[in-house]
C-alpha cells in the first residue's frame, strides 16, 4: 500500500538508517511541506567495482547528496539531486600522477 508524501519518505529513510553499514546511504535531516520532500544523504563504502572509469581501489569513499522529490499519490514523480561528486571522486583518484 503507498503511502502519501512525508510517511513514505519517513518510512524510506527509516529502513536506510538502520542499515547503516560499509556501503550505505545514511538519510540526515528530513523536511517536508505539502507533495516536496527534501533529504540529506551521506553515502559510504568500498570502492570494490569500476566506477565513473576508474578501476577499482579499494578505497573508503563518502560523499553527501542533496535531494528534493515531489510526491503525488504515494509516487514520488519528481526529483531533483545534487550530489558533491568532487568529495567522491577525490579519493579514488588521489596520488594519482
Amino acid at each position: 500500500m503507498a503511502q502519501p508524501g512525508a510517511e513514505a519518505v519517513e518510512r524510506l529513510a527509516g529502513r536506510s538508517a538502520n542499515s547503516c553499514r560499509a556501503s550505505s546511504r545514511c538519510p540526515s535531516p528530513i523536511a517536508a511541506a505539502g507533495d516536496q520532500v527534501a533529504l540529506r544523504l551521506t553515502f559510504r563504502g568500498t570502492h570494490q567495482r569500476e566506477f565513473l572509469g576508474l578501476p577499482a581501489t579499494g578505497r573508503a569513499i563518502e560523499y553527501v547528496s542533496h535531494e528534493f522529490y515531489r510526491i503525488a499519490d504515494g509516487v514520488f514523480t519528481e526529483e531533483w539531486i545534487c550530489s558533491d561528486m568532487a568529495a567522491l571522486h577525490g579519493p579514488l583518484t588521489a596520488g594519482d600522477t
